[in-house]
Protein backbone atom coordinates (compact mmCIF):
# COMPACT_ATOMS: atom_id res chain seq x y z
CA UNK A 1 0.00 0.00 0.00
CA UNK A 2 2.90 2.35 0.71
CA UNK A 3 4.34 1.65 -2.73
CA UNK A 4 0.92 2.44 -4.21
CA UNK A 5 0.97 5.81 -2.43
CA UNK A 6 -1.32 5.04 0.52
CA UNK A 7 -1.07 4.22 4.20
CA UNK A 8 -2.39 1.08 5.85
CA UNK A 9 -2.48 -0.02 9.48
CA UNK A 10 -2.68 -3.64 10.56
CA UNK A 11 -5.65 -4.27 12.87
CA UNK A 12 -5.61 -6.65 15.83
CA UNK A 13 -7.53 -9.85 15.22
CA UNK A 14 -9.53 -9.46 18.44
CA UNK A 15 -9.48 -5.81 19.57
CA UNK A 16 -12.09 -6.39 22.31
CA UNK A 17 -11.41 -9.80 23.91
CA UNK A 18 -14.24 -9.47 26.43
CA UNK A 19 -16.79 -9.38 23.58
CA UNK A 20 -17.50 -13.10 23.40
CA UNK A 21 -19.66 -15.10 21.03
CA UNK A 22 -22.17 -17.62 22.39
CA UNK A 23 -23.62 -19.27 19.26
CA UNK A 24 -26.11 -21.53 21.07
CA UNK A 25 -26.66 -20.24 24.59
CA UNK A 26 -24.88 -18.02 27.11
CA UNK A 27 -23.25 -20.58 29.40
CA UNK A 28 -20.90 -18.41 31.49
CA UNK A 29 -22.80 -16.93 34.45
CA UNK A 30 -19.78 -14.89 35.57
CA UNK A 31 -19.48 -13.22 32.16
CA UNK A 32 -23.25 -12.68 32.05
CA UNK A 33 -23.15 -11.07 35.51
CA UNK A 34 -20.68 -8.53 34.22
CA UNK A 35 -21.85 -7.93 30.65
CA UNK A 36 -25.40 -9.28 30.41
CA UNK A 37 -25.82 -10.10 26.74
CA UNK A 38 -23.12 -7.62 25.79
CA UNK A 39 -25.13 -4.45 25.15
CA UNK A 40 -22.73 -2.57 27.42
CA UNK A 41 -19.94 -3.47 25.00
CA UNK A 42 -21.70 -2.19 21.89
CA UNK A 43 -20.58 1.47 22.39
CA UNK A 44 -16.99 0.28 22.75
CA UNK A 45 -17.28 -1.74 19.55
CA UNK A 46 -18.64 1.32 17.76
CA UNK A 47 -15.86 3.51 19.22
CA UNK A 48 -13.24 1.08 17.92
CA UNK A 49 -14.88 1.20 14.51
CA UNK A 50 -14.83 5.02 14.47
CA UNK A 51 -11.22 5.11 15.67
CA UNK A 52 -10.00 2.63 13.05
CA UNK A 53 -7.04 4.47 11.48
CA UNK A 54 -7.75 2.95 8.07
CA UNK A 55 -11.33 4.18 8.17
CA UNK A 56 -10.21 7.66 9.28
CA UNK A 57 -7.53 7.75 6.60
CA UNK A 58 -9.95 6.77 3.85
CA UNK A 59 -12.50 9.27 5.12
CA UNK A 60 -9.98 12.05 4.70
CA UNK A 61 -9.31 11.30 1.04
CA UNK A 62 -11.10 12.69 -1.96
CA UNK A 63 -13.60 10.31 -3.62
CA UNK A 64 -11.14 9.66 -6.42
CA UNK A 65 -8.25 8.91 -4.07
CA UNK A 66 -10.52 6.76 -1.87
CA UNK A 67 -11.51 4.69 -4.89
CA UNK A 68 -7.86 4.37 -5.88
CA UNK A 69 -6.92 3.24 -2.36
CA UNK A 70 -9.62 0.57 -2.28
CA UNK A 71 -8.57 -0.62 -5.74
CA UNK A 72 -4.96 -0.81 -4.60
CA UNK A 73 -6.00 -2.88 -1.59
CA UNK A 74 -8.61 -5.16 -3.12
CA UNK A 75 -7.49 -5.25 -6.75
CA UNK A 76 -9.32 -4.87 -10.03
CA UNK A 77 -11.55 -7.16 -12.05
CA UNK A 78 -8.96 -7.35 -14.84
CA UNK A 79 -7.35 -10.67 -15.63
CA UNK A 80 -7.70 -14.01 -13.88
CA UNK A 81 -9.48 -13.80 -10.55
CA UNK A 82 -9.56 -16.16 -7.58
CA UNK A 83 -12.41 -18.63 -7.17
CA UNK A 84 -13.83 -20.69 -4.31
CA UNK A 85 -16.67 -23.20 -4.38
CA UNK A 86 -18.60 -23.35 -1.12
CA UNK A 87 -20.41 -26.37 0.33
CA UNK A 88 -23.69 -26.58 -1.55
CA UNK A 89 -22.19 -25.42 -4.83
CA UNK A 90 -22.23 -21.61 -4.54
CA UNK A 91 -19.17 -19.96 -6.07
CA UNK A 92 -17.51 -16.78 -4.78
CA UNK A 93 -14.56 -14.90 -6.15
CA UNK A 94 -11.93 -12.27 -5.49
CA UNK A 95 -9.69 -10.17 -7.67
CA UNK A 96 -6.43 -11.85 -8.60
CA UNK A 97 -4.38 -8.71 -7.95
CA UNK A 98 -4.07 -5.90 -5.41
CA UNK A 99 -2.13 -5.57 -2.17
CA UNK A 100 -4.26 -8.08 -0.27
CA UNK A 101 -3.55 -10.77 -2.86
CA UNK A 102 0.12 -9.75 -2.96
CA UNK A 103 0.29 -10.37 0.80
CA UNK A 104 -1.46 -13.75 0.46
CA UNK A 105 0.98 -14.75 -2.26
CA UNK A 106 3.98 -13.73 -0.15
CA UNK A 107 2.69 -15.72 2.82
CA UNK A 108 1.11 -18.77 1.23
CA UNK A 109 2.70 -19.03 -2.21
CA UNK A 110 -0.22 -20.89 -3.77
CA UNK A 111 -2.62 -17.97 -3.59
CA UNK A 112 -5.36 -19.62 -5.67
CA UNK A 113 -5.24 -22.77 -3.56
CA UNK A 114 -5.18 -20.74 -0.36
CA UNK A 115 -8.18 -18.64 -1.32
CA UNK A 116 -10.25 -21.63 -2.43
CA UNK A 117 -9.50 -23.73 0.64
CA UNK A 118 -9.56 -20.95 3.25
CA UNK A 119 -12.84 -19.53 1.95
CA UNK A 120 -14.49 -22.95 2.06
CA UNK A 121 -13.16 -23.72 5.55
CA UNK A 122 -14.22 -20.27 6.76
CA UNK A 123 -17.82 -21.13 5.89
CA UNK A 124 -17.91 -24.40 7.82
CA UNK A 125 -18.67 -22.71 11.16
CA UNK A 126 -22.04 -21.46 9.96
CA UNK A 127 -22.90 -24.86 8.51
CA UNK A 128 -21.88 -26.54 11.76
CA UNK A 129 -24.18 -24.31 13.79
CA UNK A 130 -27.07 -24.99 11.40
CA UNK A 131 -26.57 -28.73 11.76
CA UNK A 132 -26.47 -28.50 15.54
CA UNK A 133 -29.67 -26.44 15.60
CA UNK A 134 -31.40 -29.03 13.38
CA UNK A 135 -30.66 -31.90 15.77
CA UNK A 136 -33.75 -33.23 17.64
CA UNK A 137 -31.61 -33.61 20.75
CA UNK A 138 -30.71 -29.93 20.60
CA UNK A 139 -34.37 -28.93 20.15
CA UNK A 140 -35.34 -31.06 23.16
CA UNK A 141 -32.61 -29.43 25.26
CA UNK A 142 -33.85 -25.97 24.22
CA UNK A 143 -37.35 -26.91 25.40
CA UNK A 144 -35.92 -27.98 28.76
CA UNK A 145 -33.99 -24.72 28.93
CA UNK A 146 -37.17 -22.75 28.16
CA UNK A 147 -39.05 -24.58 30.92
CA UNK A 148 -36.27 -23.71 33.35
CA UNK A 149 -36.42 -20.05 32.35
CA UNK A 150 -40.21 -19.97 32.79
CA UNK A 151 -39.83 -21.36 36.30
CA UNK A 152 -37.75 -18.29 37.12
CA UNK A 153 -40.16 -15.81 35.55
CA UNK A 154 -38.56 -15.41 32.13
CA UNK A 155 -40.90 -16.87 29.46
CA UNK A 156 -38.52 -17.14 26.52
CA UNK A 157 -38.80 -19.99 24.05
CA UNK A 158 -35.18 -19.87 22.85
CA UNK A 159 -31.90 -18.22 23.87
CA UNK A 160 -32.04 -16.18 20.67
CA UNK A 161 -35.45 -14.80 21.62
CA UNK A 162 -34.10 -13.70 25.00
CA UNK A 163 -30.98 -12.14 23.51
CA UNK A 164 -32.87 -10.21 20.84
CA UNK A 165 -34.82 -8.35 23.51
CA UNK A 166 -31.65 -6.62 24.68
CA UNK A 167 -29.46 -6.39 21.60
CA UNK A 168 -29.85 -4.70 18.25
CA UNK A 169 -30.51 -1.10 19.22
CA UNK A 170 -34.21 -1.42 20.11
CA UNK A 171 -34.18 1.55 22.46
CA UNK A 172 -32.24 1.92 25.69
CA UNK A 173 -31.79 -1.52 27.26
CA UNK A 174 -32.91 -2.27 30.80
CA UNK A 175 -29.42 -3.03 32.02
CA UNK A 176 -30.42 -4.60 35.34
CA UNK A 177 -32.98 -6.89 33.72
CA UNK A 178 -30.57 -7.80 30.94
CA UNK A 179 -28.06 -9.03 33.50
CA UNK A 180 -30.71 -10.96 35.43
CA UNK A 181 -31.99 -12.70 32.30
CA UNK A 182 -28.50 -13.48 30.98
CA UNK A 183 -27.33 -14.89 34.31
CA UNK A 184 -30.43 -17.06 34.55
CA UNK A 185 -29.92 -18.16 30.94
CA UNK A 186 -26.45 -19.39 31.86
CA UNK A 187 -27.72 -21.20 34.95
CA UNK A 188 -30.53 -22.84 33.01
CA UNK A 189 -28.09 -23.75 30.26
CA UNK A 190 -26.35 -26.01 32.75
CA UNK A 191 -29.40 -27.10 34.74
CA UNK A 192 -31.18 -28.21 31.56
CA UNK A 193 -28.01 -29.71 30.03
CA UNK A 194 -28.41 -27.44 26.99
CA UNK A 195 -24.81 -26.26 27.38
CA UNK A 196 -23.48 -29.82 27.47
CA UNK A 197 -25.66 -30.99 24.57
CA UNK A 198 -24.70 -28.00 22.42
CA UNK A 199 -21.00 -28.51 23.11
CA UNK A 200 -21.13 -32.23 22.34
CA UNK A 201 -23.10 -31.76 19.12
CA UNK A 202 -20.85 -28.90 18.08
CA UNK A 203 -17.76 -31.07 18.48
CA UNK A 204 -19.45 -33.92 16.62
CA UNK A 205 -20.42 -31.82 13.61
CA UNK A 206 -17.04 -30.09 13.60
CA UNK A 207 -15.37 -33.48 13.23
CA UNK A 208 -17.85 -34.53 10.55
CA UNK A 209 -17.38 -31.36 8.50
CA UNK A 210 -13.61 -31.55 8.77
CA UNK A 211 -13.82 -35.14 7.54
CA UNK A 212 -16.18 -34.22 4.67
CA UNK A 213 -13.87 -31.40 3.57
CA UNK A 214 -10.59 -32.98 4.59
CA UNK A 215 -8.71 -31.87 1.46
CA UNK A 216 -9.49 -28.17 2.05
CA UNK A 217 -8.88 -28.39 5.81
CA UNK A 218 -5.51 -30.07 5.36
CA UNK A 219 -4.50 -27.59 2.67
CA UNK A 220 -5.29 -24.63 4.95
CA UNK A 221 -3.37 -26.17 7.84
CA UNK A 222 -0.38 -26.98 5.60
CA UNK A 223 -0.24 -23.50 4.04
CA UNK A 224 -0.62 -21.78 7.42
CA UNK A 225 2.20 -23.83 8.91
CA UNK A 226 4.45 -23.02 5.95
CA UNK A 227 3.56 -19.31 6.22
CA UNK A 228 4.57 -18.92 9.88
CA UNK A 229 8.32 -18.43 9.26
CA UNK A 230 7.55 -15.90 6.53
CA UNK A 231 5.14 -14.02 8.81
CA UNK A 232 7.69 -13.96 11.65
CA UNK A 233 10.31 -12.61 9.25
CA UNK A 234 7.98 -9.78 8.16
CA UNK A 235 6.99 -8.90 11.74
CA UNK A 236 10.63 -8.92 12.81
CA UNK A 237 11.67 -6.29 10.31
Amino acid sequence: MTTAGFRYWAKPENPLPEARDFPYVVDDAQWAGRYGYGSVLEPRVEALRRQDPNRKHLGGLSPERRHAAMTALNGTTDGQGLRAELPGGAVVGHSGNGCRVTAWRALYGDVAGWYAANTLVGNLGGIRRQRVAAEPEFAAAVREWSACMREHGFPYRTPREARDVFLGGKGAPDRAREVRVAVQEARCAHDSALAAVAQRLDHHHDRELRREHRTAVERVERLRAAALPRARAVLGR
